[in-house]
């Protein structure tokens, strides 16, 4: 008996394999959710183990434990707001900013005071220690960047420039001398404590909310606006990227996964995720509030968001359980088994298993008997006791009409037909003609029924209702396409004018 090959009714689908920063996101676990009374303006983790994380809201620094969830430390040393509260590079030291323009330095696990400095005339919203610890640094609405001697409380290096407030700056986390601020005034400048002056400046376009350096130091990222832009180090701050992935405000920046990917949150309650290779977003997350700031653990395991309301969201990564592998089947007892007498094989014996015939389904019976009319009936229209689904009788159905067509004989399987007996066929056509899939086999039928039933049509009422309903349709098709091409048309036109305006290196450079 000749073999018969059952139909593949699954067609080629797009890769749905992730990549490992879209894996890694997935492992993401629902929030805790915290409420505190005033907005969240900034969080830090700090470097060393357990990972304890700092929430600045209010006139009050609360050190949280990951693995609680709940407050571990309270720090309430302050007559106004507090901003800003970072940790040194040993977990131990805390410094924060506030209202009234003082720096507090803080012992956490003690929750005492340690050292207060006064120089700035308004308020601190960020504070920072250098790459060594050695010395502290803040930034100031009165529109300095103070680095100051954390033992005798007094000012090494005070650095002016800027026109408006500072409320972004970080330090080189590789060089202890290079300090990075951004303003208001849409400046972004470098400074080097060495030279005790600025060594580069920037234009970001928009007031500055944060700016970060990216892990080798080579390049930095700075927000404002709705854009995400990243620069050069070197090269006179070259811009090297812009990012739009937001429609509000962009108020923080920081890494993840070990460096490698970049998050950005803004006031329009999302936080997006960027593959720090290409630049590309590999993941979204949704908050109920416009969102001030936003950390990850160092060791990738937490991720803590602080909004405008006050909320705190608490995420954990789930540990990722390895998949067993299913042990291999067993055959049956008889192979090696008869009547209780263990049978060995050699190497020169040769098992053969036997193979069942697979059962062939209605429509494959007919095309194996080369009776395409019925196979495409049956397939196109089940037993009514089968209440199948349009999504798997569509498969099966264009898969029938793939393989009369491969065979050549959809002509007569099409043909001598009535009105009744058509209307399942021009059905999936309907159905099926807007998926890329099927689009042009659906087009191929069209045409060929057109040929068919041509001469027919003005005679039989019922057939002339189907052809009108398949163009209307195919009339609908056509005005989504053309409409499809004006967008995007529109879209090259905008990219374009936007890639012109963008400026070259030499004019985002101030020397």
């Amino acid at each position: 008996m000749p073999y018969f090959r059952s139909l593949n009714v699954n067609f080629p689908k797009q890769d749905s394999s992730k990549s490992p920063q879209e894996l890694y996101w997935s492992y993401l676990q629902f929030p805790v959710t915290v409420k505190e009374f005033a907005s969240i303006n900034f969080i830090d983790f700090s470097p060393v183990e357990p990972h304890y994380f700092a929430v600045t809201s209010s006139a009050k620094v609360c050190v949280y434990s990951p693995a609680t969830n709940k407050i571990y430390k309270r720090l309430s040393k302050f007559k106004e707001t507090a901003y800003g509260a970072s940790f040194r590079r040993d977990g131990r030291v805390l410094i924060a900013g506030s209202e009234d323009g003082i720096v507090r330095l803080f012992d956490v696990k003690a929750k005492a005071l340690l050292r207060d400095y006064k120089g700035h005339k308004r308020a601190v919203q960020r504070c920072k220690f250098t790459a060594d610890s050695s010395n502290i640094v803040s930034f100031s609405d009165d529109r300095t960047v103070k680095v100051w001697d954390p033992t005798d409380e007094t000012v090494i290096s005070s650095f002016t420039g800027h026109t408006d407030y500072v409320r972004a700056g970080t330090v080189d986390p590789l060089n202890t001398n290079l300090i990075l601020s951004g303003s208001y005034d849409h400046s972004i400048r470098m400074y080097d404590t060495r030279m005790k002056e600025c060594v580069s400046t920037v234009d970001h376009g928009a007031p500055v909310e944060d700016v970060l350096y990216l892990p080798s130091s080579q390049m930095f990222v700075s927000c404002g606006s709705t854009d995400v832009k990243v620069w050069e180090t070197r090269a006179g701050g070259r811009l090297l990227a812009k990012l739009t992935q937001h429609h509000k405000t962009v108020t923080s920046l920081c890494l993840a996964n070990d460096g490698e990917s970049l998050m950005s949150a803004s006031l329009d309650r999302h936080v997006k995720v960027y593959d720090l290779s290409s630049f590309q977003v590999v993941h979204t997350l949704d908050y109920p509030s416009a969102i001030l700031s936003v950390r990850a653990a160092p060791n990738s395991k937490v991720l803590a968001v602080g909004m405008a309301d006050g909320l705190l969201s608490i995420q954990h990564w789930r540990k990722r359980v390895k998949v067993r592998e299913p042990p291999p089947a067993r055959g049956p007892v008889h192979e090696f088994n008869i009547q209780h007498t263990v049978i060995g094989t050699g190497q020169s014996d040769v098992m053969v298993k036997e193979e069942r015939a697979k059962k062939l389904a209605v429509h494959e019976v007919f095309l194996k008997n080369f009776n395409g009319s019925k196979a495409l009936d049956s397939a196109l229209i089940p037993k009514s006791q089968n209440k199948v689904r349009h999504y798997v009788t569509d498969s099966v159905g264009m898969a029938v009409i793939q393989e009369l067509i491969r065979r050549k004989f959809i002509r007569g399987a099409l043909a001598g037909r009535t009105a009744t007996k058509l209307r399942p066929i021009i059905s999936i056509i309907k159905r099926k003609m807007h998926t890329q899939s099927y689009s042009g086999t659906a087009v191929d039928v069209i045409n060929l029924l057109l040929d068919i039933y041509t001469a027919e049509m003005g005679e039989d009422r019922s057939l002339d209702g189907l052809f009108l309903l398949l163009q209307q349709h195919v009339d609908w098709e056509a005005d989504v396409m053309s409409e499809m091409m004006v967008l995007k048309g529109s879209i090259e036109m905008i990219l374009a004018a936007n890639q012109a305006k963008l400026p070259t290196a030499s004019s985002n450079t101030l020397t």
